[in-house]
């Protein structure tokens, strides 16, 4: 503040400059102006030298009711500048505590320049009476009174008038407040130097009209003192905390609004004019990364995102552990796409069904290889060897027999079930593959065989014993395909209620889904470029549920954006997040929005920013933001935002559910009685002439599910 002064100070061609510092009960305004010719210049200038101000047109200035002038004893001697902080709390605490209805004005009117000077003799004793000049002469200054003009030389300076002002319902009232006031300046006083206050027209105060007697010269120190303007690092009495910062956006983004194209997820604090804060969809495909503590306002930020781009008919992806950011969304999506909207949701009496093996008949491995790898991640502290040699032959057997009749339920039966096992393999023709694998298991003792497959069990009853996931997991016809998110633009709403169906069962459900979404992804690179429409996948708690994504994160990020998918990634803290998790997302997720943080956190993100304290993420109110993004191209910087409050809701969300189950949905009664057929009746096994034939021809995907009908009629 004081660097403001001093060029404001000593440019003679600003012409003459109003500071004014105005109270009321409910805010302190800092206000400046100047000639129509130099408003620009000076607005500048404030930009510039002061990081982080913004300048607004001054609204109505409410007319006082008394004012005063300030007048100085002993002009020629400085004041005391060397306590300026002290000062302008004492200040801004004479101009706090008001009353509704009040206010009170500080106001200096600075005139003509002057420029430092050297003086050419010793300066006179600034307080020798003019009897004692008339009678003795002229006394040289003292050495301290020397000093002190000197002091006030080497500085530019001006011609100030300063005036108080106050409003207030009477007119005691008003002459206490001013009188409060001028307590307040006294702290600037020195050693011979005292302040005075001389009547004022209220009037010439209000109307900013020109001194005909300034009556004070002052350095550019002393008037920077005189202001009130904050100065400092602290809190200040009156103002808003240091801490959190209050960071606006560049002058540029205001401009920007048609370019958000509606996914707006905040507006900017900081003083000023509010301007919109969002990711337009082109800078979308850049991924974003939201960052805070459970009830901080993550949901609301993702809730109008995703609205953004299920209203512009866009394919979205929505993964939600806790199902109310999917029922906001249901409660909210346009009349219009209701209808593109798939509820997958486990705790659904009809839920929609999840096959990763319906495809499989196509490329039997690369299914394998992406359902491997998610498992290996989910049970990557109990993963071993044999673990991953039983799981792979099994997943093998049922994607090149079962094809889309078969399930993962099915896995921990082909292990425990001899007749189901032999069902099944005795179609398969892969002598040094699988059918190997499968001779050796078989040809072991039943003991044998319940301590090799003991792991595998123990993760995979996951599947059987929940009947929650046995009736997403077990359709083996699914009236739903991942693929269509992304040729018919569906919305699919996954709600993982972890307090429902389960920690574990949400994370290992989730991961399964992100990884069939993967190859679908990758499927888009045959498409042209301009075919890649943007499709939008949003993860909440997003450390459970990357583990679906084969490979390296980073890479899969990278490959994301070219093809046309934006992920959104929610969690609470970054330990969340493995080592090699964290530098993918912090690399490759370039729109940041952060709320309040703990220490660990707020040092991380701080240390990515430039002018932001850990202590500013640490004290973050519920939904406050710090957030970055890329807008048309152009990165904002870190910019302080309150979240928009959620749209109003259009409609019950049990509606939109059972609209989804009435299309997509097959009731849990039906797939339970089908899985019971299939693994629970053992089929004959073939006679022995069978056993030495040579193998049968491949049987066709759809063979494995018509062995229903005569094991159904044997059992009637």
């Amino acid at each position: 503040m004081q660097q403001l002064m001093h060029r404001l100070v000593a440019d003679p061609g600003l012409g003459s400059l109003v500071i004014e510092t105005r109270a009321t009960n409910e805010t302190i305004r800092f206000q400046i102006a100047a000639d129509v010719r130099c408003i620009r210049v000076v607005e500048s200038l404030l930009g510039e030298l002061v990081p982080g101000m913004q300048t607004v047109k001054a609204g109505v200035r409410r007319a006082v009711t008394r004012a005063a002038r300030l007048k100085v004893t002993h002009p020629l001697l400085a004041l005391d500048t060397s306590r300026i902080e002290a000062v302008t709390r004492a200040l801004l605490a004479g101009l706090s505590g008001l009353r509704t209805g009040e206010q009170l004005v500080l106001q200096l009117f600075i005139g003509g320049r002057v420029a430092p000077m050297l003086s050419r003799r010793p300066p006179l004793e600034a307080r020798q009476s003019w009897w004692s000049l008339l009678n003795h002469g002229a006394r040289t200054a003292s050495g301290d009174e020397l000093a002190r003009v000197r002091e006030r030389r080497r500085q530019h300076g001006a011609l100030v008038s300063v005036r108080l002002g106050a409003e207030a319902a009477t007119p005691q009232k008003a002459r206490a407040l001013i009188q409060r006031l001028f307590g307040a300046l006294c702290t600037i006083e020195a050693a011979g130097v005292r302040l005075r206050l001389w009547p004022e027209d209220p009037a010439k105060l209000h109307q900013v009209r020109r001194p005909w007697y300034y009556g004070l010269q002052l350095s550019s120190t002393e008037i920077a003192s005189l202001t009130g303007w904050p100065v400092g690092e602290g809190d200040l009495p009156g103002l808003p905390p240091v801490s959190p910062r209050q960071i606006p956006p560049p002058n540029w983004l205001a401009g920007m609004h048609q370019r958000l194209a509606g996914r707006v997820f905040a507006r900017s604090s900081a003083p000023g004019r509010p301007v919109a804060l969002g990711i337009p969809p082109r800078d979308a495909l850049l991924h974003t990364v939201l960052l805070g503590p459970t009830g901080a306002g993550k949901s609301t930020a993702l809730e109008h995102l995703a609205l953004a781009d299920i209203t512009a008919g866009r394919g979205v992806v929505v993964i939600d552990p806790k199902s109310d950011l999917v029922t906001d969304l249901l409660e909210r999506i346009p009349t219009e796409r209701v209808d593109d909207v798939v509820v997958l949701d486990p705790t659904d009496p009809g839920p929609v069904g999840l096959n990763p093996l319906a495809a499989a008949t196509r490329q039997p491995e690369l299914t394998v290889d992406a359902l491997l790898a998610t498992c290996k991640a989910v049970f990557a502290d109990s993963w071993g060897i044999r673990t991953e040699e039983i799981l792979t032959a099994a997943l093998l057997t049922l994607a090149k027999v079962g094809g889309p009749a078969a399930t993962l339920v099915m896995i921990p039966s082909l292990l425990t079930n001899p007749a189901f096992r032999r069902m099944v393999t005795r179609q398969l023709h892969d002598p040094l593959g699988v059918s190997a694998f499968w001779a050796k298991f078989d040809a072991k003792s039943p003991e044998q065989q319940a301590t090799e497959i003991a792991p595998v069990l123990n993760k995979l009853q996951q599947f059987v014993i929940r009947p929650q996931l046995r009736a997403v997991l077990g359709q083996t016809q699914p009236r739903f395909q991942l693929r269509e998110v992304f040729t018919n633009r569906t919305i699919l709403l996954v709600s993982l209620n972890k307090g429902v169906i389960g920690s574990e069962a949400a994370r290992l459900l989730g991961s399964l889904l992100i990884g069939q979404l993967w190859p679908l992804i990758l499927s888009r690179a045959a498409l042209p470029p301009e075919r890649r429409h943007l499709v939008s996948i949003y993860v909440d708690e997003v450390h459970d549920f990357l583990h679906g994504i084969p490979g390296d994160l980073a890479d899969a990020l990278a490959q994301s954006r070219s093809l046309g998918v934006a992920w959104h990634l929610a969690h609470q803290y970054r330990n969340q997040l493995t080592p090699a998790m964290r530098a993918a997302i912090d690399a490759n997720a370039r729109n940041k929005i952060c709320f309040g943080l703990a220490a660990p956190d707020a040092r991380d993100m701080a240390a990515m920013t430039s002018g932001l304290e850990p202590l500013d993420f640490i004290r973050l109110p519920r939904y406050a933001t710090y957030s970055t993004a890329w807008v048309d191209g152009q990165e904002t910087g870190w910019i302080s935002g309150i979240t928009l409050p959620p749209h109003p809701s259009q409609r019950p969300a049990i509606d939109a559910r059972a609209a989804s189950r009435h299309r997509y949905g097959i009731p849990a009664k039906e797939t339970e009685t089908a899985l019971t057929q299939l693994t629970s009746h053992p089929i004959p096994t073939a006679p022995a002439t069978e056993t030495t034939s040579p193998p049968a021809p491949p049987t066709s995907p759809g063979e494995f599910g018509r062995r229903l009908a005569p094991t159904k009629r044997r059992q009637k």
